[in-house]
Order: structure tokens, then sequence, then C-alpha cells
């Protein structure tokens, strides 16, 4: 379920359906990619800017193809450029086959992170071999942004060196901006990546994959959204406090790392963000990663200015978090037991089950609150949450009507 949302617009409420990409006006299009990421944005000169586009399971060919059509009818000729926050394949992935299919969409620049070296930019995006089709999107300028505690650059490396021999320029601490303009009515806008290449003392290769993760602030007047990628506690902490003025009282945010608990936040780096709304990119009925978690949500959902709602959200309790189901038999007892008389799906290796009808989880029905379980102890959850935070692969805020 893709969904969208507009600044500098009469009506800026979510919506399911897309809105036609006006002057003036900065929309954004948060693609359901299953488990992956994908925000498509139309800047008040009709600019499109992507960032990332992946996944790494549950992607729909009709959700893929609206986006591809959607970043066409938006982008209407002009090409785009695009933000890829950091090497991990739900992220980037599909990049190539968004925008190659005829129509072709011209690309300009790839702002990214963490380059392998300078003969080799893009060595850690390795999926769909982006580095040796850079010919087919148009032989882009690659931009390697870092903004962290100890450096302000960029490096920039053009196909006429065979993207081999960067140049280097340093930038403003206070953020890189990619795209700015003012409105016909004098509103400022801009789109600016505020860190990226964030280090870690961690040795762990998906830890210091996620904290490069490039973040970016989209504003229109008092409007914005923060984009956070696969940003761990490390980032965050850069964010609060180096960036604190660009990420204060958001109007959208996104929680970083699918709703990940390597990005719980600090009770000051939520009340610093202190949004408005929540947006999760998520797959549903994905148990490959066991997101988003609860703790995390439950975290940012008591936040002040966090609007009221009436939304359907999936969450994940960890082992140990559901008292009751403490070994391989009593998880079978679900089955065989308590779920007995209700229509239950499972995936291929049978190590994942659901109830097909999550209402039978209710009081009145199993009674076991969650709808779906792993045998590695992982528990699903399904409710009506509400505050306005919304997912975009739960199929189930459908059902509670966002406007």
């Amino acid at each position: 379920m893709h969904l969208f949302k507009s600044f500098g617009s009469s009506n800026n409420a979510v919506a399911l359906e897309a809105p036609q990409a006006s002057i003036d006006e900065m929309n954004f299009a948060f693609i359901d990619m299953g488990q992956g990421d994908c925000t498509i944005i139309s800047c008040p000169n009709n600019r499109v800017y992507i960032v990332d586009c992946g996944s790494s399971g549950g992607l729909e060919d009709d959700a893929f193809a609206a986006a591809q059509a959607l970043v066409r009818q938006w982008e209407n000729g002009n090409g785009v450029w695009v933000v890829l926050t950091h090497p991990d394949k739900d992220h980037y992935n599909k990049l190539i086959s968004l925008l190659t299919p005829k129509p072709k969409v011209g690309l300009s620049t790839i702002f990214f992170s963490r380059a392998k070296s300078d003969k080799s930019p893009l060595g850690y995006y390795k999926e769909s071999a982006l580095g040796r089709n850079l010919g087919i999107l148009g032989n882009p300028l690659l931009v390697e942004v870092t903004l962290n505690s100890t450096a302000h650059t960029v490096k920039k490396w053009v196909s006429l060196y065979d993207y081999e021999s960067p140049l280097s320029e340093n930038i403003p601490a206070t953020g890189y901006v990619i795209a700015s303009g003012t409105t016909t009515s004098g509103q400022a806008w801009s789109l600016t990546i505020v860190a990226g290449n964030v280090t870690t003392k961690s040795k762990v290769s998906s830890q210091q994959s996620n904290v490069v993760s490039l973040c970016t602030v989209a504003q229109v007047g008092t409007e914005k959204l923060v984009l956070t990628g696969d940003a761990t506690t490390e980032t965050l902490a850069y964010l609060q406090s180096a960036q604190s003025g660009h990420i204060t009282n958001a109007s959208l945010f996104q929680l970083p790392h699918h709703g990940s608990a390597s990005s719980t936040p600090t009770t000051t780096f939520k009340n610093t963000v202190n949004p408005e709304s929540i947006l999760v990119s998520v797959g549903m009925l994905n148990d490959s990663y066991n997101l988003p978690r609860y703790d995390v949500l439950n975290a940012w959902s008591g936040g002040s200015r966090l609007r009221n709602a009436n939304y359907v959200l999936d969450y994940w309790k960890t082992p140990g978090e559901v008292d009751g189901y403490d070994s391989h038999s009593d998880l079978q007892a679900i089955l065989t037991d308590t779920w007995k008389d209700y229509t239950v799906l499972n995936n291929d290796s049978r190590t994942f089950f659901w109830l097909s009808d999550p209402a039978d989880a209710s009081p009145g029905k199993s009674g076991t609150g969650f709808y779906g379980f792993t045998y590695d102890g992982y528990f699903l959850y399904r409710v009506t949450c509400t505050k306005d935070i919304y997912e975009t692969g739960i199929l189930g805020s459908k059902e509670a009507g966002i406007m």
C-alpha cells in the first residue's frame, strides 16, 4: 500500500491516491516495497528526487508497476536525482528496474554513502551490479556525502574519468543542500542531507553498513520530513548533537531501520524530533526481520505533538516478552489447541504461522492477542492505534480509513 503526503498544500493529510505533482508543493510518495524502502519526492520546482529503491522480499508486481508509472508521471521527461542512503540491498537493488523500462528515465546524480574506494565508488552496492551498469542509467554524477563529527566533505566521480578519479570539496557542517528554492508565495523550501558516513566502533558488518546512512530533511516553510534510512543509535546521536535545528518538531518522521531495536531513540532525541506523524517502511508478514518492534513503536507513541488518529498497525514482540510460551511444545500447542478452530496460514518452511483473520486473536475468540508467531519465539500483533503512526506494508491500515 503506497502512502502519499504533500507539503505546501491546503490538504496535507495522508492519502492513498497519488496527487498531481504541482508547482509550489512538495509531494511525497512512500512506496510499499514489501521489506524495503523507496520515497519519491516531487519538489516545488517539479524536479523529482528518489530516496532509496530496494526490497528484500514481499514486493508486489502491481505495486512496483505503479511506482514506475508515478516516477514517469512526476518527472515528465526531465529526469531524476537519487539519494541512496547506504549499501543494504533493500534500499537500492530495484533502482535500475525502476528507471530503465521504456520510456527510460534519465538520472542526473546519485548521492550515496560508503564508497568502497576511489576506483570503485559503488563497490559495496553489489546487487544488480549497480556500479557496472551506470551506462544504462545515463552515466550519472556520483557524489559521496560525508557529514559526521569529524568531516564535512563530498567526493564527486564523473564518467569522463571512468569513475576512478574523484574530486573532493568541503561542505558546510550545517548540511549539504541538494535542492532549494522559494515558492511563489515566498516560502523557502529545501532538500538537505544532514548526516552521512557517521562512524562506529562496531566490528559487526550490518552495523557498519547501517550507521553510514544518509539522513535527509525535506522542508517547505515550517513543514519538514525527516528520512533516516537504516540509521543506528550512533547516527541519531550525531543528528542530536550537530543537526538538532534540522530535525526539531518534524511534521513527519520516518522511523530508522524499519522500526528496528537497533535504532531505539533516547528520550532526548525523541523529544527533539517531537513529530506530528510517524511513518514506518516495512513489509507485511515478514518474519525474516520481525519488524517493527513493539518497544520502538511504544517509545514514540507518547510524543507530545503526535496527532490523534485511527490506524491499524502490526508490530512484533521479541522472545521473552510474552509469558507462557517458553518451549517448542508451548508454541506447538497454539496450533493444536488454541487456534485449532480457526484458519491458520504458514510460510513454506513451516516456521511462521498466522491467523488468516487477525480478529481471531481477540479476547472473544482465541484470546492469544498475537495473530502470528515463529518457532524462534517472535509474536506478531495487530492493533488499532490512536496515534498518527502508519506503515506502508500493512494492509490493515486501509480498514482504518486513511483519508
